[in-house]
């Protein structure tokens, strides 16, 4: 069961263009992987409310008549998505898993993880993921930088100019 609320359809997505690979590696669907982005696009995301964060805040039988397919479709979706781990029913509520995924602070830091492969990702819980990327950003900070080298030539001595000692006669 969701909210029946009315949510806006304005904004957009952050879409990690690798998100695809979760069709690919047969994770997904073509089908459950929009329907996936179509629920993640219902869900609530006003971290003020907090406590519905994430939550899907329409109701099946509103998603449905916005897509003109029958609220079994929209259930037979939802419920294929919560088996495949990428949605989450509590109290009674769907939640999105990693709403945080959908933002561009996240998406930033998850290009730069190492993370295996994509669906480790959306498998992660929200506290999963922001304690991995930490470690890795943490990381990233420790590695030691190579000094910069003058743009005007790309040795660090110069090789036009000699010194006549060196020559050898």
């Amino acid at each position: 069961m969701n909210l029946k609320k009315e949510t806006s359809l304005k904004g957009y997505l952050v879409l990690m263009r690798n998100a695809f690979n979760l069709i690919s590696n047969k994770q997904l669907t073509f089908t459950q992987f929009g329907a996936y982005l179509y629920f993640v696009s219902q869900a609530d995301w006003s971290k003020q409310t907090g406590h519905k964060y994430s939550c899907i805040i329409r109701d099946d039988e509103t998603m449905a008549g916005l897509l003109k397919v029958s609220q079994s479709t929209i259930w037979r979706q939802r419920t294929a998505l919560v088996k495949r781990g990428m949605l989450v029913e509590r109290e009674g509520l769907t939640w999105v898993k990693n709403m945080s995924l959908f933002e561009i602070n996240t998406v930033k830091a998850v290009i730069k993880s190492q993370l295996a492969n994509t669906h480790e990702y959306f498998a992660k819980t929200e506290e999963e993921l922001a304690k991995k990327l930490f470690n890795n950003a943490e990381t990233q900070e420790d590695q030691p930088q190579n000094n910069r080298q003058s743009s005007e030539f790309p040795y660090k001595s110069r090789l036009d100019v000699f010194n006549e000692d060196d020559i050898d006669i």
